[in-house]
């Protein structure tokens, strides 16, 4: 089970079903798009920095341009990737 740990205040916790497979799609389409960005966009006005590491599902081509696409459409919303 993954839990995204945030500063600015109380959210929702996303969790995976045991057994699920995250793969990019999943992560973008579940974890990100219907579940842990809203609740950032909610919380932050839409100003906020989102940072994630190097998993496989963070770093794939296809989450990649998603998050990038979402930061065209968000105003203010920044992407980094960190490699930790």
């Amino acid at each position: 089970m993954s839990v995204a740990v945030v500063s600015i205040a109380e959210m929702l916790l996303v969790l995976v079903q045991t057994g699920s497979k995250v793969n990019s799609s999943y992560y973008c389409d579940v974890v990100l798009n219907d579940g842990l960005l809203l609740d950032i966009w909610k919380l932050s006005d839409n100003n906020f920095i989102f940072q994630q590491d190097d998993a496989p599902a963070h770093c794939s081509r296809h989450a990649v341009v998603f998050l990038h696409l979402l930061s065209n459409q968000k105003i203010g919303c920044q992407i980094a990737h960190v490699k930790l």
